[in-house]
């Protein structure tokens, strides 16, 4: 009885179940890339706003090969060139192929030195097997495993109360993670994060199909931080059996629900054809890279529209379509 929670985990391979087969074969509008189906004159103005900017930002770091000062003045490099393309051009940098050609210095720096991964699936099948190998991946799903063993070995029975906390712990969980990027990510008056999250800032400047995923600490620090509060609270309420079972569950449904937002977030930045929510999740998110004020709910968009922080999915926008 408890694999309920596990139901969670299925969203989403139903979700990609029903894309992978209306994807064979792929038809041609569904299978054209984002570059192929955008205007001509909108690719001429991105390559003319990359010249001027690249032209701008010739030299990475003033002749400075300093170890950390080098670091930094890539990933500010990086950083004038997307804000200023975007700036002037009205949309974000897309491919690797606009680094490569404009500024072929700083994709291999940001390749070979900081190990960015821009080599995206667009099938299903090599979706699933990078998704798989990543260390982020893996620390969450053993966890997750982990965690609903326990469940099941320790408190072998389900109760109304951990019923409850598997269709209520994802509510949580969409708060914390509007929240948290709201507030840690996006929350100075520049729309930029706080320290320590730079990462996050690095992610939006990056082109926008690039293998996106938080950082391996990140979620190892989140299984942690979610593991700490459950024993703190078992400890502190004194729990006997009934809620230590519901303290199980909601941990389990937790991690599932942090599983399947790093799944979600990782398909978006994919070229992989989707459809119905996910298909709907990507054009949310595109539209976040575009104002970071904006769509800031990733797994669903239900607290955006709470909030007043909902767009105009980026397919219905001048001069972007998806």
């Amino acid at each position: 009885m408890m694999i309920v929670p596990s139901l969670l985990s299925l969203l989403l391979l139903a979700d990609g179940a029903s894309a992978f087969s209306s994807s064979l074969p792929p038809s041609s509008s569904t299978a054209l890339s984002l570059s192929q189906r955008s205007s001509a004159s909108s690719l001429l103005r991105a390559s003319s706003v990359l010249d001027d900017i690249t032209t701008q930002n010739s030299s990475p770091g003033n002749g400075d090969d300093d170890g950390d000062d080098d670091d930094k003045d890539w990933w500010h490099r990086l950083q004038v060139l997307s804000d200023g393309f975007q700036e002037q051009s009205g949309r974000i940098l897309f491919h690797e192929k606009e680094l490569i050609h404009h500024d072929e210095d700083l994709a291999m720096a940001l390749k070979q030195e900081h190990h960015v991964d821009f080599t995206v699936p667009s099938n299903w099948h090599d979706a699933m097997a990078q998704f798989t190998r990543q260390p982020q991946t893996q620390v969450l799903l053993g966890a997750t495993l982990v965690s609903m063993i326990v469940r099941l070995v320790v408190w072998p029975w389900v109760g109304v109360s951990d019923v409850a906390a598997v269709f209520l712990t994802p509510l949580a969980y969409q708060l914390q993670e509007y929240g948290y990027h709201r507030r840690n990510y996006h929350g100075n008056d520049r729309g930029k994060s706080y320290f320590p999250f730079a990462y996050h800032d690095q992610h939006h400047s990056l082109p926008y199909y690039h293998m996106a995923m938080e950082p391996v600490h990140v979620c190892a620090s989140f299984v942690a931080s979610v593991t700490a509060m459950g024993l703190v609270v078992g400890i502190l309420s004194q729990a006997d059996s009934t809620t230590c079972s519901t303290i199980a569950t909601v941990h389990a449904s937790f991690l599932v629900c942090s599983l399947h937002y790093l799944a979600v977030h990782y398909l978006a930045h994919s070229k992989v054809p989707l459809t119905g929510r996910l298909q709907r999740a990507r054009e949310h998110h595109i539209q976040h890279h575009l104002d970071h004020d904006v769509n800031l709910n990733m797994a669903g968009q239900a607290l955006d529209e709470l909030f007043h922080t909902t767009s105009q999915p980026a397919k219905q926008r001048g001069g972007v379509s998806v």
